[in-house]
């Protein structure tokens, strides 16, 4: 059947392919071929290569800019993940195959913008059904000043919707943007693998910078850039400022009035260690601001925003995020000078929020509620909201530190909004980050988020094929 339409890699438009290159090759040198069938077997592990030419159009400049930028981004990204190409009846051979991206040959013809025929060279390394997920993971630990702290914490692994599983079969399900994404809680060993889920759906986090789809920290990033993994999604606006938004009744809404705001207070020392210079640093005050993709796979992401003030300090602010949960973990740092404390503060819609609590006590919301506590009976910190249903629940905080920090319920009616701040005291010399405080927004169980604030989950992802590792 002849073919027809243009082919995808990860739902991406590659274009109408207009020649297929395709040969395969074995090294043979050293092997024996005498006519015996268990004898004249080659010996490689090399993956099949093809070159592909392109047909792209593009309606304007721009459109054919980012193109360019997203083909680059799709070969940086060789280590994040195997790409799903799909041939749509072309070359029926690799449908629904996987492949790594080799090169891309794109020349720029003077006076022609509208379209683009260009090259692409492709390592074939199997069909999507052959393939075996398998991920491993390392568990950093979160230190915390809570008794029991360490004997109740506990990892969640979330899997990619539509894994069949292998090993360590999922404890509980969380509605997102990709659908039920099964979890584990505290898996039994280091790694979990399962068959399906191999294609676009095992890409857990999506970093767009405008169109662009980063699958590399190899990019700029600033004003527009957007993350998700399909619960938990921070976009940038044109300020440089985060905004929050979670999946809530199958769609994309956000709980808060302003942007969240940080504080950072930092001090010297004198020749002879005596602390001088102290300054309260404010995030909304920052004469610059830096966004930087520091770290990206399936699994996570991490992500740093440096800002510059007007005595010369830089501080900053790193997320990291992963895979369809419903909170993010914070922390700190200053650079060029020491970190005595910092704080966190957000502000949640006034008509949202029904009661709070702190040091296990609950009490219900009014236009005059503002306290002001010591954080000493437990970690967790939120305000419970009245309006919900799927993926709603509490907002708050789980912070590690006690007695010396501050949880702050404020009532702002004319701003429509209540503040939440909480106060982290973690002393760090310079260029040293915080321990992370997390913060989560729409759970039912904020049990779980205190459990899971106990470490930081990196997750390195690896496909395995047959008996070789990609």
């Amino acid at each position: 059947m002849s073919g027809t339409g243009a082919w995808l890699m990860n739902g991406y438009d590659l274009g109408l392919p207009l020649e297929i290159d395709f040969g395969v090759s074995a090294e043979t040198e050293k092997v024996r071929v005498n006519g015996t069938k268990t004898q004249s077997e080659t010996t490689t592990s090399d993956v099949t290569t093809f070159k592909v030419s392109f047909f792209k159009e593009f309606s304007n400049e721009q459109e054919q800019l980012e193109f360019r930028q997203q083909m680059e981004q799709f070969q940086n990204g060789v280590n994040f993940m195997p790409y799903c190409l799909e041939t749509n009846q072309h070359a029926q051979e690799f449908h629904e195959g996987l492949v790594n991206l080799t090169s891309v040959d794109m020349p720029r013809e003077g006076g022609k913008i509208g379209f683009l025929k260009y090259d692409a060279e492709f390592d074939f390394l199997g069909h999507r059904s052959e393939f075996v997920g398998y991920t491993q993971f390392r568990a950093v630990d979160v230190l915390g000043e809570w008794e029991n702290w360490n004997s109740y914490r506990r990892l969640e692994i979330y899997y990619p919707p539509n894994a069949t599983f292998h090993s360590d079969p999922p404890y509980g399900t969380i509605e997102t943007e990709d659908g039920k994404v099964e979890y584990r809680v505290d898996p039994s060993r280091n790694a979990i693998s399962y068959q399906g889920a191999m294609g676009a759906e095992r890409v857990g986090i999506k970093a767009f910078q405008g169109n662009v789809q980063l699958f590399s920290p190899y990019f700029n990033i600033g004003a527009g850039f957007s993350v998700s993994n399909g619960n938990f999604k921070i976009i940038w606006d044109d300020e440089g400022n985060p905004e929050y938004y979670v999946w809530h009744d199958n769609k994309w809404m956000t709980y808060h009035s302003k942007r969240p705001d940080f504080t950072w207070h930092g001090y010297d020392r004198d020749g002879s260690g005596n602390v001088i210079n102290e300054v309260t640093y404010l995030s909304k005050t920052a004469v610059r601001r830096k966004l930087q993709l520091k770290r990206i796979s399936p699994e996570y992401i991490e992500i740093e925003q440096e800002y510059q003030h007007s005595d010369g300090a830089i501080t900053a602010i790193q997320w990291f995020l992963g895979r369809a949960k419903n909170y993010v973990q914070i922390r700190a740092r200053i650079l060029n000078r020491n970190l005595d404390w910092f704080t966190t503060t957000h502000y949640i819609k006034r008509d949202m929020v029904e009661s709070y609590t702190i040091n296990n006590g609950t009490q219900l919301i009014s236009d005059t509620t503002k306290i002001t506590q010591a954080i000493t009976k437990s970690p967790s910190f939120y305000v419970t909201l009245n309006k919900y249903t799927i993926n709603g629940g509490s907002v708050g905080y789980v912070n590690p530190d006690r007695d010396v920090v501050n949880g702050n319920i404020e009532t702002n009616t004319n701003g429509g909004y209540v503040q939440m701040l909480t106060r982290h005291s973690w002393n760090v010399g310079a260029n040293i980050w915080s321990q992370p405080v997390t913060f989560f927004q729409g759970t039912n169980s904020v049990s779980a988020r205190e459990q899971a604030a106990g470490f930081v989950v990196k997750a390195d992802s690896q496909v395995i094929h047959r008996s070789h590792v990609y």
